[in-house]
């Protein structure tokens, strides 16, 4: 195994990703440089700039072999750095999801792409699925709830990512073919809460890869909600963004105003839901999984420096793209992750109980 000895730089360091993720790195004897736009240095190897200072900028990357980008809204910042590193023929590993940039962009180096918790852990777990529980599956369903604490760029990125290029709304992949729902909404049933969640379909980019892969003949993908009333409110605000030619200081006082309204502080962690058909054996299987785990922030941070530990291993990697689920090796991502409590309980169930409504 030869051991490659990179230059890691951490843009956006002193945010909640970056500041557990140089945590990560700290632990486990790797060591890196930081940069942020603010905030004191408190460490030797720290820059402090704003990305549109391009000598700041053009001296940080003279510093680095890879470069790991942990500032958002990706909306906003994407492109402008995406682009950078990549003239630069950097490693560049992307937390939050650049692939609308990266995508069409040519590159001699590698890029990872959405290498966060959703997408980029959601892309990893059927592939954990398909290897302890099935030969070949032929429908998945995941779904995704993110309670706590969220920020205004998190949640700028996430109203915002349908125009962003990521996915489509009340769509889901079949056999090739993008197509749309007939009920857009649901109330779905988690066993694990007790209670109902608010359902809706958005088929991203992500999952539509993973069918690819594990030839799945039909995906879906949902963002759920707490209530219907949290949904509609989240729509009115990307109503009000979508509707000028936003700034992000504009779109940032604007968000910031909405926050408290939107948090929920009921459940600090996040939720999977997985409902699978497929065949093991020779025998038709059904299964439902409930997966529980830490905040987004942690579950990002922990796959973006998993992600540069296979980096670290010269594995001959051809300059391109990549996701983290093929990168990442599933049962022993799982296994760390339940080590270190970063998964807190997974929950199988076999019965699935949800009403279909209209929106």
């Amino acid at each position: 195994m030869i051991v490659v000895n990179y230059r890691i730089g951490v843009l956006g360091s002193n945010g909640k990703i970056g500041t557990q993720l140089c945590d990560f790195l700290y632990k486990n004897g790797i060591s890196f440089i930081k940069a942020s736009r603010s905030g004191e240095k408190t460490f030797e190897n720290h820059f402090i700039f704003d990305i549109y200072n391009d000598y700041e900028f053009e001296l940080f990357l003279k510093n680095v072999d890879i470069v790991v980008n942990c500032i958002g809204p990706t909306f906003h910042y994407g492109k402008f750095i995406a682009e950078k590193i990549i003239s630069h023929n950097k490693i560049y590993i992307d937390a939050f999801g650049d692939e609308f940039v990266c995508r069409n962009m040519q590159t001699n180096s590698v890029v990872v792409i959405s290498a966060g918790d959703c997408p980029g852990f959601s892309g990893i777990i059927p592939f954990w699925i398909k290897k302890k529980y099935y030969d070949n599956i032929s429908k998945l369903e995941l779904s995704y709830f993110c309670g706590g604490k969220i920020t205004a760029s998190g949640l700028f990125d996430i109203l915002m990512s349908a125009d962003m290029g990521y996915g489509f709304a009340s769509t889901y992949y079949k056999f090739g073919q993008y197509i749309k729902e007939n009920n857009n909404s649901m109330t779905k049933y988690l066993s694990y809460f007790d209670r109902n969640f608010y359902c809706k379909s958005f088929i991203n980019n992500e999952i539509v890869d993973v069918a690819k892969n594990l030839d799945i003949d039909e995906v879906h993908f949902n963002n759920l909600y707490y209530d219907d009333n949290k949904y509609f409110s989240l729509r009115d605000i990307y109503t009000e963004l979508s509707e000028k030619s936003i700034f992000w200081k504009d779109a940032k006082d604007i968000l910031i105003n909405k926050l408290d309204s939107l948090n929920n502080l009921d459940f600090d962690g996040t939720l999977y839901k997985i409902e699978v058909e497929g065949q093991k054996s020779g025998r038709d299987r059904i299964l439902t999984l409930e997966i529980t785990a830490t905040e987004s922030y942690t579950i990002s941070a922990y796959i973006l420096y998993r992600v540069i530990e296979e980096l670290f291993v010269d594995s001959k990697l051809d300059a391109g793209k990549f996701r983290p689920f093929e990168l990442i090796d599933p049962e022993m991502i799982f296994r760390e992750m339940i080590e270190l409590g970063i998964i807190e309980k997974i929950y199988e169930n076999k019965d699935i109980e949800y009403d279909a409504g209209v929106l």
